[in-house]
């Protein structure tokens, strides 16, 4: 005889290919996600580095920034008047000069501002500041998430990060920190990971967010919970089994573990310094 969790899956499996023979099937892009503080929402636009280490005046500030790096060794400053207003010639044009970056320093891009200027104090007296070898100010952009700063600093403070993702895939993905098996009430099921990140390579998945963290327990509850009340998703309460048929215990979301230790990731490795070859292919500016 049929224990009453068996009865209880068999039903539920039966309601499950029921409600997928009446929808339109799964559709990642059509599942609401909200905007996560400290994420990134969506793929990224490069590969990103941490700031660290640096005891130069004013570019210190930069310290623990996460920033992107732009693959130029050649860039051109607007010229600033007296009043802060940028200087353009008789056509209308933003007057500019050629900033060339130090052997030994690349170009970032930061949403931090160093608040630059050519003094610092001594005490109560304005002394003049210019900055070392390898450190500059070159100038800012506006992008759709603010202003963004370009400096120019060494390579050894730039750190390549490791980025994890947050991500929905509608198949099994081979690598993963951790992962849930999600039943739909449309009938559909959807994997919930956290993955390695690699630039440009989200295969069939949808990128929730990306951040450098292997840690996604706060974002992911917020999902299941909005999912819930949006009714996407059962109340897991609901399809929670008394004990466990065939190693299931609830039958709308299943832990599925992971595949890679979490002890094993770092979110950074080695300076850009320390890196035997630069790999600034997949690397995607703004300017």
């Amino acid at each position: 005889m049929r224990t009453v969790d068996e009865c209880f899956a068999r039903d539920f499996k039966l309601m499950m290919a029921y409600a997928r023979s009446k929808s339109n099937g799964l559709n990642l892009s059509s599942i609401p996600v909200p905007e996560f503080e400290g994420v990134s929402k969506g793929e990224l636009k490069g590969h990103m580095f941490l700031v660290k280490g640096v005891q130069e005046t004013y570019f210190e500030k930069l310290n623990g920034e996460e920033v992107q790096l732009i693959p130029k060794t050649n860039l051109k400053k607007r010229i600033a008047g007296s009043n802060g207003a940028f200087l353009v010639d008789k056509k209308g044009n933003e007057q500019t000069e050629d900033v060339t970056v130090p052997a030994g320093s690349v170009v970032i891009l930061s949403s931090r501002s160093i608040k630059l200027k050519n003094w610092v104090l001594d005490g109560e007296v304005k002394k003049k500041h210019k900055p070392t070898e390898g450190f500059k100010y070159v100038d800012y952009v506006e992008t759709r998430e603010g202003k963004k700063y370009l400096y120019v600093i060494p390579k050894s403070f730039v750190y390549r990060l490791n980025m994890c993702a947050l991500v929905l895939a509608p198949n099994t993905r081979r690598v993963y920190y951790k992962g849930s098996r999600l039943a739909l009430t449309n009938g559909s099921f959807v994997n919930l990971y956290v993955v390695p990140y690699t630039y440009r390579n989200s295969q069939d998945s949808r990128v929730i967010g990306v951040k450098s963290s292997v840690t996604f327990d706060t974002e992911v509850q917020t999902l299941l919970k909005g999912w819930v009340t949006r009714g996407i998703l059962f109340n897991p309460t609901l399809t929670q089994l008394e004990g466990q048929v065939g190693g299931i215990t609830n039958l709308g979301i299943q832990d599925l573990g992971g595949t890679a230790s979490v002890e094993d990731w770092s979110r950074y490795g080695s300076s850009l310094a320390d890196e035997k070859e630069d790999q600034f292919e997949d690397q995607v500016g703004l300017i």
